[in-house]
């Protein structure tokens, strides 16, 4: 059995990952534009 602790750590960090991306994304569109 997968821990769940682990798990859950790793998809909060996948998402956190995920999330800082698409600000910087964001941020680079909003430079360019």
């Amino acid at each position: 059995m997968i821990n769940l602790k682990s798990r859950l750590i790793w998809l909060t960090e996948t998402v956190a990952m995920g999330t800082g991306l698409l600000i910087l994304l964001a941020c680079v569109f909003d430079w360019l534009i």
